[in-house]
């Protein structure tokens, strides 16, 4: 996928995740800290270490943990009007690529 397509993916997201079990210093943290994205996260040292403030993290070997995390952050965002707001302009915006890629 091109770049400039992952970026605007992002942009429209509600959260990355990020489900790795072992990383370098993550540009995926770093790139949706500057966004304000809210992130999934595996519990390894250097998601900690990256410290991301909307951090929501899962143990990367339970996959009841990474469905526990995604409830956390799907129920955070569907009590909040503004992010209503965006997740009708999230699917307005991805439905015509998905179909594309389908």
């Amino acid at each position: 996928m091109p770049y400039a397509d992952m970026a605007s993916l992002m942009t429209y997201s509600v959260a990355v995740i990020n489900p790795s079990l072992f990383e370098g210093w993550s540009t995926t943290v770093e790139e949706t800290k500057s966004l304000g994205l809210t992130m999934v996260l595996s519990d390894i040292p250097v998601h900690k270490e990256q410290n991301p403030e909307q951090g929501v993290y899962f143990d990367p070997h339970k996959p009841a943990s990474l469905a526990d995390a995604l409830e956390n952050v799907q129920n955070r965002f569907t009590n909040n009007a503004a992010t209503k707001h965006k997740l009708q302009a999230q699917e307005k915006t991805t439905q015509p690529i998905f179909k594309i890629w389908r």
